[in-house]
């Protein structure tokens, strides 16, 4: 406890909250070594509200320029909702539609 501080403190936290991102270059998903190269992109935030026993979690994930979703799971008590969004695209007109 004393490395991340006084206890007294820790246990006076109301809200935390953090957020996280990265990437992935899928070098062996490529047709040719030189690329191109598939990338994928994914970006976390959660929210926890300790004393109102609350908890919202956002996922958001691109396969550019192919696939793209949101994902948010909300809990609140006893209640617990998951909400997915997404567009799958396939073919060249479809892509470039997608990216404008």
């Amino acid at each position: 406890m004393q490395v991340e501080g006084d206890e007294q403190k820790l246990r006076a936290l109301r809200t935390l909250r953090w957020e996280a991102s990265g990437y992935q270059i899928a070098v062996d998903q490529s047709v040719r070594p030189e690329g191109p190269y598939f990338t994928a992109f994914e970006s976390i935030s959660a929210i926890h509200d300790l004393t109102g026993n609350r908890y919202r979690s956002t996922t958001e994930f691109a396969l550019y320029p192919v696939f793209k979703s949101t994902t948010a799971t909300v809990f609140a008590g006893i209640v617990v909702m998951n909400i997915t969004g997404g567009r799958s695209i396939a073919g060249t007109s479809q892509q470039a539609e997608l990216i404008r």
